[in-house]
């Protein structure tokens, strides 16, 4: 079972706690301000929260935030694949699974 199956299932399984998503009228200004938004959604119920690539690295963001929430899901909401080297993807990926518990879920597009 894929990363993303299981995020579906728990989402499924537990409708009363929603996935939390920055969009692009509430991007973050940076990591900081990413890793209070993901506080604050944890501790508001929400299963997981997304960062956006907008004007950040969503990588960082998730990195930040994954030091100071220890429930929430953390995903990169599609982050572009075209630019970065796929070997990189793999180890930063595999980086934050280990910096989140097992809570990172890769989007890429």
């Amino acid at each position: 079972m894929t990363a993303s199956t299981d995020a579906a299932s728990t989402a499924a399984a537990r409708p009363d706690r929603p996935f939390a998503l920055e969009t692009a009228g509430d991007v973050h200004d940076g990591p900081i301000e990413f890793e209070a938004t993901a506080v604050r959604a944890e501790a508001d119920g929400y299963d997981g929260i997304g960062a956006t690539e907008l004007q950040h690295d969503p990588f960082v963001s998730l990195a930040v935030a994954a030091r100071s929430t220890k429930t929430i899901e953390l995903g990169s909401s599609i982050a572009v694949a075209f630019a970065r080297n796929p070997m990189s993807v793999a180890e930063t990926a595999n980086d934050l699974q280990l910096l989140s518990k097992g809570r990172f879920l890769l989007g890429l597009g």
